[in-house]
C-alpha cells in the first residue's frame, strides 16, 4: 500500500511538472511567433527604404554627370544627403530564442521537427553580423569621400535642427571639384554599397518568406489563434 502510494505520487509530481513544462513551451513559442511577426513588419519597411536608397543614388549618379543649372545642384545635394540615411542595416529580432538558449530551455521543445524548424531558421541569419558590417564600412567610405565634392557648410543648412528633417537647398549649391575623375571614384564607391544593399534586399525577402513560413508552422503546431491564444 505505501509502494502504491509512493508510486502514485511520484507519477503525480511528473505529470505536474510536464504541465508545467508544455505552459513554459507554449509561452516561448508564443515569444518566438511574435518575434518572427516583428521581424516581418521591420523587414517591409526596410525593404522600402531601401528602394527609396537605390532610386535616389540612381538619380545621384546621372546628376553628378548633369547638374548644369541651379535646381539640378539642389535636388543633387538633398538626394546624396537621403540616399545614405534610407540605405539601412538588416537586422532581426531574435531575443526569444536566444533566452531560450542562454537559459538552457531549447530543452522544452518536446518535438526534434519544431526544434529543427526554429533552429534552422535562426542559423540562417549568423552571417548577419558580416553583412551589417559590411554595410557600415562602404558608408563610412561614402561619406568620408563625399567632403571632397560636396560642400558640408551646404549640407549643414539643408537640416532643421529640431526635427532632424532634410530640405533642398536654397540658391545655387555649387559642387566644391567636378573633376570627373573624382567623381568616377565616388560613383564607384556609391556602386559597391548599392551592391551590398541588394544583397540585404534579397536576403530579407527571403527571410520575410521564411518567417511567415515558420510562424505559421508554429501556430499550427501548438494549435494558438491569430491572436496568439490557445
Amino acid at each position: 500500500m505505501l509502494f502504491f502510494a509512493v508510486t502514485l505520487g511520484f507519477f503525480v509530481e511528473n505529470q505536474r511538472e510536464h504541465i508545467v513544462e508544455r505552459k513554459k513551451e507554449k509561452e516561448y513559442v508564443r515569444s518566438i511567433i511574435q518575434d518572427l511577426r516583428s521581424d516581418t513588419a521591420w523587414l517591409k519597411e526596410f525593404l522600402k527604404n531601401q528602394d527609396l536608397s537605390f532610386n535616389a543614388f540612381d538619380s545621384v549618379i546621372f546628376l553628378l554627370q548633369h547638374n548644369s543649372d541651379a535646381y539640378s545642384r539642389q535636388r543633387l545635394y538633398f538626394l546624396v544627403r537621403i540616399a545614405i540615411r534610407y540605405s539601412d542595416f538588416y537586422k532581426v529580432n531574435d531575443n526569444a530564442y536566444e533566452q531560450m538558449k542562454s537559459s538552457g530551455n531549447l530543452r522544452l521543445l518536446h518535438s526534434q521537427h519544431v526544434a529543427e524548424n526554429i533552429s534552422k531558421y535562426y542559423s540562417s541569419i549568423k552571417d548577419l553580423t558580416l553583412l551589417v558590417n559590411q554595410t557600415l564600412l562602404r558608408q563610412q567610405a561614402l561619406i568620408e569621400f563625399e567632403g571632397q565634392i560636396f560642400d558640408g557648410n551646404i549640407f549643414q543648412e539643408m537640416i532643421n535642427k529640431e526635427t532632424f528633417e532634410i530640405s533642398p537647398p536654397s540658391g545655387d549649391p555649387l559642387l566644391i571639384n567636378g573633376d570627373k575623375k573624382l567623381i568616377n571614384e565616388f560613383i564607384v564607391k556609391i556602386h559597391y554599397l548599392v551592391s551590398i544593399m541588394l544583397f540585404s534586399k534579397n536576403f530579407a525577402t527571403q527571410q520575410i518568406t521564411e518567417a511567415g513560413r515558420l510562424a505559421d508552422f508554429l501556430q499550427k503546431e501548438y494549435g494558438l489563434g491569430a491572436g496568439l491564444d490557445d
